[in-house]
């Protein structure tokens, strides 16, 4: 069974390079707009993973992440924000209700070790 991704983001740009980049090694990617539809598709699809912006319309990225976690504790959701990782850090070293944090633009090479990491096997590169 392949690995399902959702990918949150309001710049439909952001969406498709990294929905592109995902689908390009094998991963099922299903897309949302703002936190109202990413938690509507988190608990349509139950991704392995999810890349969730930060701030969006109608319900920003953190909003949605803790509603998700709420039902679903083990879910594994990635920050992506323009804004720097700092001001996320949380005293403890994490950047909760997020597992992990990445800065725009983010490093495809740092996306690829994290989803190798977390077990999620990707085919040979295009």
């Amino acid at each position: 069974m392949k690995s399902s991704v959702l990918v949150v983001d309001d710049d439909p740009i952001n969406v498709k390079i990294l929905k592109l980049w995902l689908e390009q090694r094998g991963l099922e990617v299903v897309t949302a707009k703002d936190g109202n539809e990413a938690i509507e598709q988190f608990l349509i699809n139950e991704p392995t993973i999810t890349f969730m912006d930060i701030n969006m319309p109608n319900k920003d990225g953190k909003i949605a992440t803790e509603v998700i976690k709420v039902t679903h504790p083990e879910a594994m959701v990635i920050a992506l924000s323009c804004e720097p990782m700092c001001r996320y850090l949380q005293k403890d070293g994490s950047f909760t209700p997020f597992d992990d944090f990445f800065e725009k633009p983010y490093s495809f090479n740092l996306i690829k070790e994290l989803l190798e990491k977390v077990g999620i096997e990707l085919s040979d590169e295009v």
